[in-house]
């Protein structure tokens, strides 16, 4: 499973997210993170992504850790957090394969990850 979290914020809330990133507890064995990646300009502000990749069985662990990590964000008035759940595009496929209409896959699929 795969969920990816996304910060956006000005850079007047970037020393802020900085501190705050130096508190964040590294994720556990079982979740294998990348990033974050950081993209900005003056005009659109700062955006931050990260992946967390971990197994389907671990899911309801790995969400409480993002819950966890990303407390102390939402605590910083002005920055945006979302966390969202991506699949592989081989299990998309499969899907796609398996199901009858696009409509249909999409619904199992907000099913599944909902």
């Amino acid at each position: 499973m795969i969920k990816v979290a996304f910060l956006h914020f000005t850079p007047d809330e970037a020393m802020a997210v900085a501190d705050q990133l130096t508190k964040t507890p590294p994720p556990p064995e079982y979740i294998k993170i990348q990033g974050p990646l950081v993209k900005g300009n003056i005009e659109e502000g700062i955006s931050t992504m990260s992946i967390f990749e971990f197994e389907d069985d671990r899911g309801e662990e790995a969400s409480g850790y993002l819950e966890m990590r990303y407390s102390g964000f939402k605590a910083i008035s002005g920055v945006e957090v979302v966390i969202e759940e991506w699949m592989d595009s081989n299990l998309a496929l499969q899907l796609l394969e398996e199901g009858d209409s696009v409509a249909e896959v999409l619904e199992m699929v907000s099913l599944n990850l909902g």
